[in-house]
């Protein structure tokens, strides 16, 4: 018997779902204070993708499990129960990666996070909080809502794209124009204040939004 909630049922019916206030003011502010000044404890892995750079420390467990804000956010009973709710199995968190997005001018050559896709064929979660707002000219999340439901013609683009799995460099599965026209797509920009916790199913089409070139986005 997992967990039901209406998180777990949006995560089911949508394919996301966002809690704004997840921490307290006092819990929130020790996570901030953790992700700006134990950076070091981290192993800093930055990439460049077209204009935009992530600036990215990666926390195995035995790292971030020194971070007691950290810890009690990732341990929080609402984030854990949500989860396993929508995975049907216990939850072990492995590593988690500080990110802060810098984004330069997109006309000059965008990010590939920018082009919409899905990560794999099968459910898959994946967890953002959010330091800072994020606006639309943030480069915010955006999300296809109910592309996460097996569909006849998910099958079919997902039947596509194993023909030709083989010969890809890039693993995520890219939507091409052709295919924006067999969907008809209709994204959604999931812009939040700070300490938002969003939940998304990355098996559903999704995308970093463009963003104002000079303009961050702030993550766990």
């Amino acid at each position: 018997s997992w967990p039901k909630s209406n998180h777990t049922k949006m995560l089911k019916e949508k394919g996301f779902t966002i809690i704004p206030n997840f921490l307290s003011q006092k819990a929130f502010k020790n996570v901030k204070d953790e992700f700006y000044n134990t950076n070091d404890i981290g192993y800093h892995s930055p990439i460049k993708d077209g204009d935009t750079l992530v600036d990215r420390f990666t926390f195995s467990p035995d790292k971030w499990k020194k971070l007691p804000a950290v810890t009690k956010l990732l341990s929080h009973s609402l984030l854990v129960k949500t989860l396993e709710g929508v995975e049907l199995k216990n939850i072990n968190i492995g590593d988690v990666w500080f990110d802060t997005i810098h984004y330069g001018n997109p006309e000059n050559f965008s990010s590939s996070q920018n082009d919409l896709h899905s990560d794999t064929f099968y459910n898959t979660h994946k967890v953002w909080f959010f330091i800072d707002p994020v606006t639309q000219e943030d480069g915010p999340l955006c999300f296809v809502p109910k592309s996460n439901k097996v569909s006849l013609k998910r099958l079919i683009f997902e039947y596509k794209k194993s023909i030709h799995f083989q010969e890809l460099t890039d693993y995520s599965f890219r939507v091409n124009s052709e295919d924006r026209t067999f969907f008809r797509f209709k994204e959604k920009a999931l812009t939040c204040p700070e300490n938002t916790l969003i939940i998304a199913n990355t098996r559903g089409f999704h995308r970093r939004g463009k963003a104002k070139g000079g303009n961050t986005r702030k993550q766990i």
